[in-house]
């Protein structure tokens, strides 16, 4: 039994090409599921009256309407 030649070296497989094998994985949730909270109000710090942007406390009905 005389060793027969050696098996021809298989071709390695070909990388899968980038951006078009696979699905984009979808980006991770945010931690607790929850959007962050909308920013404070304006608030006066002394009354506690949310103020509107014209600065007058909200509520009062002074703008004409």
């Amino acid at each position: 039994g005389g060793g027969g030649p050696p098996p021809p070296a298989g071709r390695p497989p070909a990388p899968a090409p980038r951006g078009g094998s696979r699905p984009t994985p979808a980006p991770p949730a945010p931690r607790g599921g929850r959007a962050p909270p909308p920013p404070a109000p304006d608030v006066e710090p002394e009354t506690g009256t949310t103020r509107e942007p014209g600065g007058e406390p909200a509520g009062d009905d002074t703008s004409e309407s």
